[in-house]
């Protein structure tokens, strides 16, 4: 019999919230209790690290929400069910400075910069001796309340069995918010952060603003536990919250738990942390130390999903999860662009106009001064050797890169700079030259995530999978919707890019070596495909060096070289233009004229 996590997690609570009832054991339910906290703890971290980010000084926010409720309950006599909100707040104004002064950082840098974050609020604190009292500490805080629970009374100061059922209301509570994270809208941008963070800006997916409201919310619930915990204590120092141990720890439980699971970081909390205290001994001071290690090392190498997962797994017979099902049903007319306004034919108003733009890397100049405008509803191909500044100039109009000078406009609209996901919302998709797939995802919710977080968008995952079945159709990849798309070969991931762009409801599409690993019964495929969507609409501008596609399917085409825009017209004309064919295909004629045709 195999439980879905939700099922497990409603089981695993009714379990620790029966356990008591069995007898009275003071350690153990200490034990247990701070099992529960400390997986609440990880579930809170794992918050922020559901985007990719590794925090390493989650400690700050535990600390700052134990001092934050800690100093007014301390001097102003305040009861802890109003500062222990305040010390949230605390933590959460902290993470907002993290979220601008962090946002450009990745990896290992993210890391390192968190880790030090830590000690500004300690020194600060250790220092600040006429509020803190600094090394001193805080003795005597206010106890956490007495709870009238109908004839029973919950004295959460006192009693151990109140402060158990406390801690594991408080594991309750962050396991609800850790299933809506990961089942929620929020939680698939989140997903989509972590996996491919390129790919998320090109389905639509604002990546700062996403992580920042990770971050935020992973710090609320840490002030929180930090706040209670003070409180629990009755003491608070420097030494007791702000520590590297309370940073590594969540990490520790997560990954051993398994961070992508909704149990796993509150199942390696319960597991290790009781291990953790039955190795305390005199004779044996580090021991748990090393365990912690091994059996993390243990995880990685055998259960690199987590211990959650891997159980998942064995209940369900050691196969994977089948497929999720979801009804066919209406929506718009596969290929159709989203936008409501009729589209224009060939040589209409210009959609796309590229007004003097250049980029440089270091000192070399990649593109100079390119002009270059797109009618709306034409077809038009960029064609030029390797080297020549192709794929640059696609990723400056879809806003990978930013420009080094000039101006783009689309639909009027000056995108001059714009990140990938404002751009992709005004109406601009395309696909890369190198794929840039959701692995982990399935090929359906790969497109379902172009579907959700394009333009208009729509907000459950549920509600995109009719039409993203649809666009796997139209290119082709019906069979294959249900595997996890890092397992797709390289000219099946082409056609996904085209299926995920379709998605994002784009009235331009640009097409970067669209043709790159087909075979010839592929390419007319892919020449059928363009032309249906000419037809339904939409404004296309390909990349390719396959001329046997550009030449048949293009209302103009553009060349490249080195940089420099040679000729700009119709097909016969542009690959007839002398300083073309000496580019292009190598034909070298004196004194050829090398002007750029208008």
């Amino acid at each position: 019999m195999r439980l879905s996590p939700r099922a497990a997690a409603v089981f695993l609570l009714a379990g620790l919230a029966g356990w008591p009832l069995l007898g009275r054991w003071p350690v153990g339910e200490t034990v247990l209790g701070l099992a529960c906290f400390y997986g609440a703890l990880a579930v809170a971290w794992n918050l922020y690290a559901l985007t990719g980010a590794i925090s390493l000084g989650h400690s700050a926010f535990f600390g700052l929400g134990a001092y934050g409720s800690a100093l007014l309950g301390y001097h102003l006599g305040w009861s802890p069910a109003l500062t222990v909100p305040v010390g949230a707040g605390v933590a959460v104004c902290y993470a907002g400075l993290w979220c601008l002064g962090f946002a450009r950082l990745r990896g290992v840098y993210l890391g390192l910069a968190t880790l030090a974050a830590v000690e500004i609020p300690r020194v600060i604190i250790d220092n600040w001796n006429s509020l803190t009292l600094g090394s001193q500490g805080l003795v005597g805080l206010p106890p956490l309340p007495r709870v009238p629970l109908g004839p029973l009374t919950l004295a959460l100061g006192t009693d151990t069995r109140a402060q158990y059922f406390l801690l594991l209301a408080l594991l309750a509570v962050s396991l609800l918010v850790h299933h809506a994270a990961l089942t929620s809208r929020f939680g698939w941008a989140w997903r989509a952060l972590r996996e491919n963070e390129t790919a998320a800006g090109l389905v639509g997916v604002p990546g700062w603003r996403h992580r920042s409201l990770a971050l935020l919310l992973s710090a609320a619930l840490t002030g929180v536990l930090g706040a209670i915990y003070a409180h629990i204590l009755g003491i608070l120092e420097p030494p007791l919250v702000f520590t590297l141990h309370l940073s590594a720890l969540p990490l520790v439980f997560s990954i051993f738990g398994g961070r992508y699971h909704l149990l796993g970081p509150a199942l390696g909390a319960l597991l290790l942390y009781p291990v953790d205290q039955l190795l305390l001994r005199p004779w044996l001071p580090t021991g748990h130390a090393a365990v912690y290690g091994v059996m993390v090392i243990l995880a990685i190498l055998f259960f690199p999903r987590g211990v959650a997962a891997w159980l998942e797994r064995r209940g369900a017979g050691g196969g994977e999860p089948g497929p999720k099902t979801a009804s066919t049903g209406g929506g718009r007319e596969a290929g159709a662009p989203a936008d409501p306004d009729p589209p224009g034919a060939p040589g209409g108003p210009p959609c796309l106009e590229i007004r003097g733009v250049s980029k440089r890397f270091g000192r070399r100049l990649v593109l100079k001064e390119i002009q270059l405008t797109v009618q709306t509803g034409e077809v038009l191909a960029v064609l030029g050797p390797n080297g020549s500044g192709k794929t640059t100039l696609f990723n400056l109009i879809s806003g990978v890169l930013k420009p080094t000078a000039g101006r783009i406009l689309l639909f009027g609209t000056d995108i001059t700079g714009w990140p990938a996901h404002r751009i992709v919302h005004r109406g601009l998709a395309r696909t890369s030259q190198i794929p840039q797939p959701f692995p982990e995802m399935t090929v359906l919710e790969n497109v379902a995530m172009g579907l959700m977080f394009g333009s208009p968008g729509v907000p459950r995952l549920e509600a995109a999978l009719p039409r993203a079945r649809e666009l796997l159709e139209l290119v082709g990849l019906t069979p294959q919707a249900h595997l996890p798309a890092g397992e797709l070969p390289f000219a099946d991931l082409q056609r996904l890019e085209v299926a995920r762009a379709l998605a994002t409801g784009p009235r331009v599409l640009l097409l970067d070596e669209m043709a790159a690993g087909l075979g010839p019964q592929e390419v007319i495929q892919a020449a059928r495909l363009i032309r249906l969507l000419k037809r339904q609409g939409l404004t296309l501008m390909l990349n390719d060096h396959l001329l046997t596609l550009t030449a048949r399917v293009s209302d103009r085409l553009a060349a490249l070289d080195q940089g420099e825009l040679l000729a700009v017209g119709r097909p016969e004309e542009v690959l007839g233009h002398p300083a073309v064919r000496a580019a292009y295909l190598g034909e070298r004629e004196e004194n050829s004229d090398v002007s750029a045709a208008p």
